[in-house]
């Protein structure tokens, strides 16, 4: 089982504006008593016992956008302090997964719902009926959901093995003379699950996402070449030896159409009952170890070894 560990919480801070950029930033508050020289992020490579290390899908997505922001976000701590309506799409996705986090620990999942809901609130207090009337929608959704999981998702046969689980593992990116470690890759996985195949079974990675339009074509033939999708297949492929796992197959993606922002309960629940395969869509791609290399060579390991480099240049 990968290793499962806690997280610090990600509380947020009075916000402060720095001068240079003229943007709102938040620091993070474990440095606030820290000293302006302390380092958040604790580096690339394992730095046990501290549990800011490593390499996550999103940071390789930050440090390709702007390494400065980078720099700020993770060895700062300053969070860009971020409004409501930017963070909406997110926070419903999460607020999603709290509920299907409960189901799996057999938990009341709008119990789940709503007390992640109260946390938004205390933190968008003026967003408090518009954060509500998102958990209430996501609350109603999921009756329906696990309802049409048991009945159309069954066909699939797929035998859970790891559900809502973290993830560690190390990828050499070079030579042991210029990089005397290895980078650790971090993540966490929505869950993974067995898929008949030809001859035997295969390890899919199985990711749930939320999202409001939803182009089938555009992510059946994107999948392959999607970065968190490919990040944790490669982890997934170094994984199923040590946990004697039928090598990996592909992936199952869940999606969940996010009703509209300003859509009424009784309108939402019309559609449910009329419609529900518009909200609720299972994708099952087959991934090729062959994909799997590539990606590694063109994408992961390149990107690996920037940050890397950038981190021993800048330490």
């Amino acid at each position: 089982m990968p290793r499962q560990r806690s997280r610090t919480s990600q509380m947020i801070v009075p916000a402060r504006t720095t001068k240079q950029t003229g943007l709102i930033y938040q620091r993070h508050p474990d440095l606030e008593d820290a000293g302006p020289n302390a380092t958040f992020w604790q580096g690339p490579y394992d730095a046990t016992p501290s549990i800011e290390y490593g390499i996550t899908q999103s940071m390789m997505g930050s440090f390709w956008c702007c390494r400065e922001r980078f720099r700020l976000h993770y060895c700062e701590g300053l969070r860009e302090y971020e409004p409501w309506e930017r963070v909406r799409a997110m926070e419903w996705g999460s607020m999603w997964h709290e509920g299907e986090h409960a189901i799996l620990e057999d938990r009341d999942p709008h119990t789940a719902v709503l007390a992640y809901a109260a946390t938004l609130a205390t933190r968008y207090r003026t967003k408090t009926t518009k954060i509500m009337n998102d958990a209430y929608m996501i609350n109603l959704m999921l009756n329906y959901y696990i309802d049409y999981y048991k009945k159309h998702f069954t066909d699939t046969n797929i035998e859970p093995v790891w559900a809502e689980s973290e993830f560690e593992v190390e990828v050499p990116i070079g030579s042991p003379d210029v990089f005397t470690q290895h980078p650790i890759l971090r993540g966490k996985m929505d869950g993974v699950g067995l898929l008949p195949g030809p001859t035997r079974p295969c390890t899919y990675l199985m990711e749930n996402k939320t999202k409001e339009r939803i182009n089938m074509d555009l992510i059946k033939s994107n999948l392959d070449y999607d970065n968190q999708v490919m990040t944790y297949l490669t982890a997934l492929s170094k994984l199923t030896p040590e946990h004697n796992l039928p090598p990996v197959g592909g992936v199952v993606y869940n999606i969940i159409r996010r009703p509209r922002a300003n859509q009424t309960l009784s309108a939402l629940e019309a559609h449910l009952r009329r419609e529900p395969e518009h909200f609720f869509i299972r994708v099952i791609r087959s991934i090729s170890t062959q994909e799997l290399k590539e990606f590694a060579i063109t994408t992961l390991r390149p990107t690996l070894y920037q940050i890397c480099g950038w981190w021993n240049w800048i330490k």
